[in-house]
This record gives structure tokens, sequence and C-alpha cells, in this order.
């Protein structure tokens, strides 16, 4: 068999989906990282900022409960801060479902949180950060494919 023969079968058999699934399963505590990094920085998952509290007795008691705890980033006062701890951050995680990753929590608390009628979805990436995590993807899916054929 000649070499472009060869490279012929290596290309037939490339499965570029399943390379692009283990990307994913291996890069799935970056995009995790990069998710509750922007909640740390009050940001939802579309850039804007979370919403504030509602400066209700609850909320305020909340609020100062976590300034005295040392845990509230004053930078991004009055949004919601979801410091990255308890059961809602433990339970981050990413699910591959059909062409697209999912980022959710296995927290009881992790679907899509509500206030009031409006939703605020804080799972997903802002284009920021999605622009610089295609970049890291594109490379690393290049390697994994030259690799598969043997370049």
């Amino acid at each position: 068999m000649d070499k472009i023969e060869q490279q012929i079968s290596r290309f037939k058999k490339l499965d570029i989906w399943k390379l692009v699934g283990e990307m994913l399963r291996e890069m799935s505590p970056t995009i995790i990282d990069m998710n509750q990094q922007q909640l740390l920085d009050g940001l939802m998952a579309d850039g804007k900022p979370t919403p504030s509290h509602t400066g209700s007795i609850k909320s305020r008691a909340y609020v100062s409960s976590k300034i005295a705890a040392g845990i509230y980033n004053n930078a991004i006062s009055p949004h919601w801060n979801y410091f990255n701890e308890g059961d809602f951050f433990d339970g981050f995680k990413t699910v591959l479902e059909g062409d697209g990753l999912l980022i959710e929590s296995s927290d009881e608390k992790g679907g899509d949180l509500f206030v009031g009628s409006a939703e605020y979805n804080v799972y997903g990436l802002t284009d920021e950060n999605l622009d610089f995590l295609i970049k890291i993807m594109i490379d690393t899916l290049l390697k994994k494919i030259r690799a598969e054929l043997g370049y």
C-alpha cells in the first residue's frame, strides 16, 4: 500500500465527533471554572450583571451574613455573586447533549434561577469567554486530528 492509500485509509477511519467529545470532556473543568468565575465577577451567561439583591429584609440579612463571612465581592455589589462554595458550585458539571455542551448543576437549586417573573440563566459563557475558549479548542482539536492521522 503506498503512502497516499495509507493516508486515505486513515482519513476514512477518522471519527471527528469522537475527538470533539474527548476534547470537551477533557476541557470540562476549564469550562466550569470559566463559568464560575463569571458568577464571582457578577456576570450572567449573556454578559449582563447578575440581578440586584431585592433590598428585602431577608436579602439584606443574606448579604450581611456573606459580608461577615468574608465571601461577598463588594466590587459587584449590589449584584448577586454566587460565591464558589456549597452544593450549587460543587454540583457544576458539563453534559454532552446532541451537538452541544450544557453546563448545569446537580444541586436542587441548580435549574435556571428565577427572580420574580424573570429568568436569569447563569449557565454558559459570555461571548468574550466563548471566543477565548474556541481558540483553545481549535488548537486542541487540530492536535488531536494530527495525532490520529499519525502526523
